[in-house]
């Protein structure tokens, strides 16, 4: 939902403002992002993209078919075409060889892919998404960090459409452009330093695209947010209802001597990870000095358990500072299954079985 509300917010920049406005509404279907636009984007995944990947696939095989491949570029000579000079004892032809071979491994691929996504991860929905509200830290997929990156940096005219779009031609231009006719790579230092140093670029540009990078909020709400985040399970979530102990726990304490590991070992975590990110915040930011936390963890309902957050802390001129934070957990939740491995434990058997 975010990410497409995102992405057509960028196409509305496209100037002038009427064409950015008409291909804002075709792409959303509506003035706002509803269940027919989430359905147009699902679609032009599922059904657009793979015909356009097929289309590319399909040109491709016909050069290989219709011009050969060349030999390796060591065993050929500078800017010599081999494709259709292969000796006939080393020549693969596309059918049927390369074709079922190519098939074959492609089958196999994704047979494994399934099986362990299957048997082994799970991928569930997470909160319904409030176009009222949108949630801390929200991130678009990995691929697209680069971009978010500089969306944080320059409006999105530029950071949106321009750049992208100019990038895409360039890519796309790369083999017309590049007039070195050799394939060695000691005769290609300019195109590989060029690739290595835009590899560096957009790594920096992901980075910029996470969180990390100039999108934090309060220190308060980031200790908070660590643990029990808007979105996703969370370390708190994760360990479970049953490891969440009934009490009242002050990040002053020693947590660690008063619930070793050993003993405690989920609530141990949770109450050291508390500690850890109140004093790097307090070492980091100073409008958040002498802070301190208090976790009250109560039994609502005979499944129901909420988890009440407190920070204190004094701002840069020594005023006192408070905020507040609930949350449930109920017994019956299980975002300790849902985020991460499968629990097999079912398939041993129990010691009443044996």
């Amino acid at each position: 939902f975010w990410a497409v509300t995102i992405g057509t917010s960028m196409a509305e920049a496209v100037p002038p403002a009427i064409v950015g406005e008409t291909v804002n509404l075709l792409a959303r279907g509506a003035p706002d992002i509803g269940a027919n636009g989430l359905m147009r984007f699902y679609l032009l995944h599922v059904l657009f993209l793979p015909l356009i990947l097929f289309l590319f696939f399909f040109v491709h095989y016909y050069k290989v078919v219709h011009f050969g491949i060349s030999l390796p570029a060591q065993e050929e000579e500078v800017g010599q075409d081999t494709a259709n000079k292969v000796p006939a004892d080393r020549r693969v032809y596309f059918l049927p060889d390369v074709m079922i071979d190519e098939a074959s491994l492609l089958i196999a691929f994704t047979t494994f892919m399934i099986v362990v996504s299957a048997l082994f991860f799970t991928a569930p929905l997470e909160s319904i998404a409030n176009p009222q509200v949108t949630p801390l830290h929200t991130v678009a997929p990995w691929y697209f960090y680069w971009l978010q990156g500089m969306l944080k940096i320059a409006d999105k005219m530029i950071a949106g459409v321009i750049l992208p779009g100019v990038l895409l031609v360039l890519l796309m231009a790369i083999p017309y452009l590049d007039p070195n006719p050799s394939r060695r790579g000691k005769d290609r230092r300019v195109a590989i330093i060029s690739g290595i140093v835009a590899g560096a670029v957009m790594i920096v540009l992901s980075y910029m695209g996470t969180p990390q990078y100039a999108a934090q909020a309060a220190p308060a709400v980031e200790v908070i947010q660590e643990l029990m985040p808007e979105e996703g399970a969370g370390l708190v979530r994760e360990i479970g209802y049953d490891e969440l102990l009934v009490g009242v726990f002050d990040s002053r304490d020693d947590l660690d001597a008063m619930y070793p590991e050993e003993e405690y070992h989920g609530l141990n975590e949770i109450l050291v990870e508390f500690q850890h990110n109140i004093k790097h915040w307090d070492e980091l930011d100073p409008d958040f000095n002498e802070a301190y936390g208090i976790l009250t963890i109560k039994q609502d309902q005979g499944t129901l358990r909420r988890l009440d957050w407190k920070i204190y802390w004094l701002n840069a001129a020594g005023e006192e500072n408070t905020l507040e934070r609930s949350f449930w957990v109920h017994k019956d939740s299980l975002y300790w299954e849902q985020y991460g491995l499968k629990d097999f434990r079912f398939l041993s058997p129990t010691e009443e079985e044996e």
